[in-house]
């Protein structure tokens, strides 16, 4: 059925869960077209959405605190023109 559903293009409703959003994209969708080369199917609502936005942001946040103890580093030994001062800060 999911196969004509994705073929037709109607949209299926599915209960808000985290888990099913990456379920669907992980197991069901790849097996329902496997074999209709050249298909694919969008996962959508707030539920996909924010997984998206969750998994970018996650993704991010390391370089993106990395840059900014950087710089803050640079910029105290900078202002204190000493190593020790912002050593002992950060």
């Amino acid at each position: 059925m999911a196969r004509k559903l994705a073929a037709t293009g109607h949209s299926v409703v599915v209960p808000d869960l985290p888990g099913h959003v990456r379920r669907l994209r992980a197991q069901i969708i790849p097996q329902a077209l496997a074999d209709m080369p050249g298909a694919w199917v969008l996962v959508g609502g707030m539920t996909a959405a924010h997984r998206d936005l969750s998994d970018e942001t996650a993704g991010k946040l390391w370089p993106v605190l990395g840059l900014v103890l950087g710089l803050s580093f640079v910029f105290l030994v900078a202002v204190f023109r000493s190593i020790l001062v912002p050593s002992r800060l950060c």
